[in-house]
């Protein structure tokens, strides 16, 4: 594609989650790294469209809420010590990744649906294929 066209940050995050869904949906361990880095980037961008409209909260402590509430966590060691500490440790270099085991399948599912709910606060809807992956990780 040679022309310049619009593009919003809706598009952008739409375009970008649904790339980490195709790659989660190939079970591989380099599908859910690029997953996980695709839908955390997507929501980042999300997270500053809400931050920007007080009356909607970021879908970051709904999801690390739910996890806390499973394993026995708080929603601060969820929420900082383990979602946002792997999804920038791909981006940034980080020692306190170095050693240290996760589950990259759970936490691709987590991410993306993190995303697809920022997302959904944003634009009030989802795509056939957000639903499908939502509904299917449940």
């Amino acid at each position: 594609m040679s022309e310049n066209i619009p593009l919003g940050y809706d598009d952008l995050s739409q375009m970008q989650i649904e790339m980490a869904i195709d790659l989660y949906m190939q079970n591989t361990l380099h599908g859910f790294i690029c997953a996980i880095t695709l839908a955390r980037a997507a929501d980042g961008v999300l997270e500053d469209i809400i931050k920007k409209n007080p009356s909607v909260a970021s879908a970051v402590n709904e999801v690390a809420g739910e996890i806390a509430g499973e394993q026995g966590y708080t929603l601060k060691e969820v929420r900082d010590d383990a979602l946002n500490l792997y999804a920038n440790g791909f981006k940034h270099y980080d020692d306190r990744l170095i050693g240290l085991e996760f589950n990259p399948q759970q936490f691709a599912q987590i991410h993306i649906r993190r995303a697809v709910l920022d997302y959904y606060k944003v634009t009030r809807s989802v795509t056939t294929k957000m639903k499908k992956f939502c509904s299917e990780m449940i």
